[in-house]
């Protein structure tokens, strides 16, 4: 997939906020139709007598049952609500693997990152939104994928001593930021994350990391 680079991408926010609705069904303001049909109906005159004949105030007969009938409309709700607990399921899974990969893989003595309570946090609050789990999920991933290295030993994470910025032409160290930083796009594509949440993530903890600008960013990727 080609992503526009960082300045463009989120220079562009409204257009990308459009696409938020993909996957959600669109309900109606409760009361909103209702009140339309009621200001129609009430003008209905029920009268045997013809048009052009004076009305006695006596003769005429409002039909309410029309109103009545037509005013009762139901707003579901529940489509949007079914969607929403079926992310926050889904993303909960996907929170509790990532926390396993790292509480279980890392070597003996290593302290996990801070990212990963704040994770944990999320996920054990009922309250929690789909947009607020993706976004601590993609900030451990961040740091998981920044901070730990694989020791070529013990096949188990250990804290890097990687000099980032002294070997940013490593291919290696493209392509982990480039993964990294198509993530967190995907996901405000998605409607998952905010634009500008996304925007504050990369530029904190990876454009920050490079020691570059995010226009140079951009062009170390090739952007």
């Amino acid at each position: 997939m080609r992503f526009c680079p960082l300045l463009c991408y989120f220079g562009t926010s409204a257009t990308f906020m459009a696409t938020m609705a993909n996957g959600f069904t669109f309900v109606a303001p409760a009361g909103s139709m209702a009140r339309t049909k009621q200001q129609h109906a009430s003008k209905m005159v029920a009268t045997s007598l013809p048009m052009t004949a004076p009305v006695a105030e006596a003769d005429i007969v409002i039909d309410d049952t029309a109103v009545a009938k037509e005013a009762e409309v139901i707003v579901d709700d529940s489509p949007l609500v079914d969607n929403q607990k079926k992310q926050v399921e889904a993303f909960i899974k996907d929170g509790k693997d990532l926390i396993s990969s790292i509480k279980y893989g890392l070597e003996e003595g290593v302290e996990a990152p801070p990212e990963m309570q704040a994770l944990e946090d999320a996920i054990d609050d009922s309250t929690s939104t789909p947009s607020l789990l993706s976004r601590r999920i993609y900030e451990l991933t961040i740091e998981k994928g920044m901070c730990y290295d694989v020791h070529p030993d013990t096949g188990r994470m250990v804290q890097t001593k990687f000099d980032i910025q002294a070997n940013l032409d490593h291919p290696n160290v493209k392509s982990e930021f480039f993964k990294l930083y198509s993530y967190g796009m995907q996901a405000s594509m998605t409607g998952l994350l905010e634009v500008e949440t996304v925007k504050d993530i990369v530029q904190e903890r990876l454009v920050k990391r490079t020691g570059m600008s995010a226009q140079e960013f951009d062009k170390w990727l090739g952007f």
